[in-house]
């Protein structure tokens, strides 16, 4: 199971994101590890993440859960490999 801290930062999305309307970040060690985990648990990864964020500071991935709520999880780690956010 990925290690989770509850550090979040909020900001504004442009237009709406889903029903939901919003999305509740969590702090991962290990951002592949935390995608992997969300599909065992019956959610999905939404296409195009995981990806590094620009700067190389971390990464951010996007799942959603079986009821369709969006879950962010962040790492201050970049995927190795991975193409950096533009």
């Amino acid at each position: 199971m990925p290690c989770i801290s509850m550090r979040s930062t909020l900001r504004v999305a442009e237009g709406k994101i889903n029903a939901f309307n919003g999305v509740v970040y969590v702090q991962v060690t290990d951002i592949q590890a935390g995608c992997k985990w969300a599909n065992e648990l019956g959610g999905a990864v939404v296409p195009r993440f995981p990806f590094n964020l620009a700067d190389g500071i971390g990464a951010i991935g996007l799942v959603v859960d079986p009821a369709g709520h969006p879950v962010g999880l962040y790492s201050r780690t970049p995927l190795a490999g991975a193409p950096q956010a533009k």
